[in-house]
C-alpha cells in the first residue's frame, strides 16, 4: 500500500535555523528516494505564524514544493500544527501527519526507517510515536 505523510512544520522568525532544519530533511528523502523502495509519499507543510523575517518567501523560492500555510502571529505551535493538520487531512488526503520542528536534524536513513515502520501490517491506522 501507498501512504502518503504530511511533515508538518511551525515556523516564526527563525531562518537560519529552519534553513538548516529542511537542508536535513531533504537530505534524508533524497536517500529514501535513492533506494527506490519507498512506499512511502511525503509532503511537507510548512507553518508561519507571521514571520517579519523572509521565512516564506525564501521556502517558496528554493522548496516550491513545500506547501505554506500562513498564520497571523497568535497560532503558536499548536495551533500551527493544528491548521497544518487540518489542511492535510482535507486537502492532501494524508494518512498518517509527522510533527517536525524546524530545528530538527534528523538521520540519513530516518525516513527509510520509517518506511520499514508504515509496511507493517499490524499497524492498522495506529498511532506511531
Amino acid at each position: 500500500m501507498i501512504y502518503k505523510v504530511s511533515i508538518l512544520i511551525p515556523v516564526y522568525n527563525r531562518l537560519e535555523i529552519t534553513k538548516i532544519g529542511l537542508e536535513s530533511i531533504y537530505s534524508a528523502l533524497n536517500e529514501y528516494n535513492k533506494t527506490g523502495r519507498g512506499s512511502v509519499n511525503f509532503e511537507i507543510v510548512v507553518i508561519d505564524d507571521g514571520s517579519t523575517d523572509g521565512t516564506s518567501d525564501w521556502i517558496a523560492q528554493n522548496y516550491p514544493n513545500i506547501h505554506i500555510k500562513e498564520g497571523d502571529g497568535n497560532l503558536w505551535w499548536s495551533g500551527s500544527i493544528n491548521k497544518g493538520a487540518k489542511f492535510s487531512i482535507d486537502v492532501l488526503k494524508s494518512d498518517y501527519l509527522l510533527l517536525w520542528n524546524d530545528d530538527t536534524i534528523c538521520d540519513i536513513n530516518y525516513f527509510i526507517v520509517l518506511n520499514k515502520i508504515l509496511q507493517n501490517d499490524k499497524l492498522n491506522n495506529s498511532i506511531i510515536v
